[in-house]
């Protein structure tokens, strides 16, 4: 038996035991970042007590290392029997909220953030239709990073690196064909094409240049978020921000989407990635 039919037959109550055993260890090492975990923390809930967003880091990690465990699960299964694996991802995640724009035969720009699964979000929508691509940074770790690049492929996902000559250019060839371009609206990828929004009250700097191009090309441009219901995966598609005759500018659209993130992070903090440097201005 080789080590992909061993993951393969991992159950999801095993996976949650050991995510629960990597954040554990991994929470008391440099890797958490825990004093820029509390920072951000503070400045999203500054009335609520330190050792309560601490436990809101932690379970934070825990999410993000759970994501990690499940996207090396279904690739394995998807090495063990592609089509086996193919059907039960799709059966597995569900979906809630107008989901008609997403699956129209009109090109969408989905503006998502690093908000649970958000990886598996984006291939399950690839195996719904196609072409799909998803905007995305290098990660600094070239084995997780050469082991993302080929979950992507293997999901039809077309990865769509910001810093790569083309970038730009592939993206606008798959909305010409109707296709859907995914971008994380969380983060800004450099000075180019970033807007400053109200990020909790306080500014942040988001990119705005995909919606820049959605607008041009006349593509619709849709909120989603991955959210999880006990092992469930739920994709929870939002009412467009704006589609063709809309008149919004590329601030206003960054900031009705930032806007949204805030409020699903009141109801709901702990499947963010809060050790990123968001109020970085």
């Amino acid at each position: 038996m080789g080590v992909n039919d061993i993951i393969a037959r991992i159950s999801p109550s095993s996976m949650a035991r050991l995510a629960d055993v990597i954040s554990g260890i991994l929470w008391h090492t440099p890797i958490s970042r825990q004093r820029l975990v509390l920072e951000n923390l503070r400045c999203a809930f500054p009335e609520t007590a330190d050792a309560y967003l601490l436990e809101i880091g932690r379970r934070s990690l825990r999410e993000m290392i759970f994501s990690l465990l499940e996207l090396l699960y279904w690739d394995a299964r998807w090495k063990v029997n592609r089509e086996s694996a193919r059907e039960e991802l799709l059966e597995s995640i569900s979906l809630s909220g107008d989901t008609s724009y997403l699956f129209s035969d009109r090109p969408v720009l989905v503006l998502t953030a690093h908000y649970s699964n958000f990886t598996l979000m984006a291939g399950y929508i690839s195996m719904r239709r196609a072409p799909v691509g998803v905007i995305l940074k290098r990660i600094k770790n070239t084995f997780i990073q050469s082991r993302l690049d080929r979950i992507f492929s293997d999901k039809f996902l077309i990865p769509l690196y910001i810093d790569d000559k083309g970038t730009v250019h592939k993206a606008r060839s798959i909305l010409s064909e109707n296709g859907v371009v995914i971008t994380l609206l969380d983060q800004h990828f450099g000075r180019k094409g970033r807007v400053k929004v109200d990020f909790f009250g306080r500014p942040a700097y988001a990119a705005a240049g995909m919606v820049r191009l959605a607008r041009r090309m006349g593509a619709d441009i849709v909120p989603a978020f991955a959210r999880r219901r006990k092992q469930d995966l739920i994709i929870e598609v939002l009412k467009p921000i704006w589609s063709h005759g809309m008149e919004l500018s590329d601030y206003e659209i960054v900031q009705r989407f930032t806007n949204l993130l805030e409020d699903l992070l009141r109801e709901e903090p702990i499947p963010w990635a809060w050790m990123h440097r968001r109020w970085k201005v």
